[in-house]
């Protein structure tokens, strides 16, 4: 789980293996600020992707899939929101 407090977020395990298909879901709680649109960018080695994140109540969230997975060793992540041009 990641908590999100005030614009600042820690991360704390247990973590995703690789090739876990829809059995892990990584979801960011906390006071999330309504209005924006949430993506989680992702690097692994010398490939980048962009996930989108889902919005409830108090967390964002998405299940994990094999192809976000597919690559051994750590992974980098940074949140990012956006609101139009912002």
């Amino acid at each position: 789980m990641i908590t999100f407090s005030n614009w600042h977020i820690e991360a704390k395990g247990p973590f995703a293996r690789q090739y876990d298909n829809l059995t892990w879901e990584l979801r960011i709680e906390g006071s999330i600020p309504e209005g924006w649109d949430w993506d989680l960018m992702v690097k692994a080695k010398d490939n980048f992707n962009i996930i989108a994140l889902s919005q409830e109540a108090g967390a964002l969230s998405v299940l994990l899939s094999k192809e976000m997975l597919a690559l051994s060793g750590y992974y980098t992540m940074q949140l990012r929101a956006s609101q139009g041009e912002l």
